[in-house]
């Protein structure tokens, strides 16, 4: 009889325990059991030849189904050189247009491009980009790629004229580029500097730029050098940056630069995002050499490890309009 009422002792214990102190894992990362989900936040990676779109409500550690995925290798709409120079993928971008999305791609390797999600066709070609690594739409149907090579800086095209080169602008480093539609300028992030241009003769079949602004970028290490490396638009007046050592905003309505708080002090961040109101924060770092396998997620709190893919840069994906 006495072993009866220990048993139901400690099952009394067990509930009470159990109400008070159970965790609500679904609850603590905004996801649900299953295959529905409460977050449909959706990111896009990329590494090697390969480019994914992953919901993070739907991924966790141990499994990461895809929403989309593309891969240069096996691309039936491209030629073999192009193949060639994508498979060192280092920027994934997502714009929507119209009742579809545009995923925007550059690749170390030496190429850009522009697919549509939608059908996965290649809509737009940069075969000639030495060490591509970003890209950006601009007004009047043109693409501007980054490039981070020996003639490193930034090149310009139309988009319905694939491969030609309409403009180019030296810059050491060339590792980033934004447009800041509110303020009709075009952000470009070099080794040293983080320049602002005006759009020139834009309207013209020979447009131009004229360098408004440039900032010395922050130096950091032993070495004491600055090597920016990320850039992103925040807010309407504040773009981010990472350099080898160190996370920091450019208030451009003050001009002034100051380290990012949530990311102070980090280093090798190789790509990040940022939803300030929310502080959604979505990022990459070089944690095995200039790669990862995994994507650090806050608010919610998440990792989504991708082990057959050395990625290098995560970007969120806008709601479809």
């Amino acid at each position: 009889m006495k072993k009866w009422n220990l048993l139901l002792v400690l099952a009394l214990l067990f509930v009470a325990c159990k109400d008070e102190y159970d965790v609500n894992l679904d609850e603590l990362y905004g996801t649900t059991s299953g295959s529905s989900s409460k977050v449909d936040k959706e990111i896009i990676t990329c590494g090697d030849s390969k480019v994914m779109i992953v919901n993070i409500g739907k991924a966790s550690m141990t499994t990461v189904p895809y929403e989309w995925e593309w891969d240069s290798k096996t691309a039936d709409d491209l030629s073999a050189t192009l193949k060639g120079r994508l498979l060192g993928m280092d920027e994934c971008k997502v714009v929507n247009e119209g009742n579809d999305q545009l995923v925007l791609l550059t690749s170390s390797g030496g190429a850009a491009l522009i697919l549509s999600r939608k059908t996965k066709k290649c809509l737009f070609t940069a075969v000639d980009a030495p060490g591509a690594h970003s890209i950006e739409l601009l007004p009047n149907n043109r693409v501007v790629v980054a490039l981070s090579g020996d003639a490193g800086g930034f090149q310009v095209y139309d988009r319905d004229a694939s491969n030609k080169v309409i403009f180019k602008e030296d810059q050491k480093g060339g590792h980033g580029v934004i447009w800041m539609e509110n303020q009709q300028l075009l952000y470009a992030l070099g080794y040293d500097k983080l320049l602002a241009y005006e759009l020139k003769d834009w309207n013209t079949s020979t447009p131009s730029f004229v360098k408004k602004q440039e900032w010395n970028l922050p130096l950091g290490g032993t070495e004491q050098i600055p090597d920016g490396h990320d850039l992103i638009r925040i807010s309407d007046h504040e773009l981010g940056f990472t350099t080898a050592y160190n996370v920091y905003v450019l208030d451009t309505n003050t001009g002034t630069i100051s380290e990012f708080e949530p990311m102070k002090g980090r280093k090798f961040i190789k790509s990040f995002n940022y939803d300030k109101e929310r502080g959604y924060l979505v990022y990459t770092y070089a944690d095995i050499e200039w790669w990862t396998h995994n994507i650090h997620i806050q608010n919610p709190n998440k990792t989504i490890t991708i082990s057959n893919v050395n990625l290098y840069k995560v970007r969120t994906v806008p709601e479809r309009e």
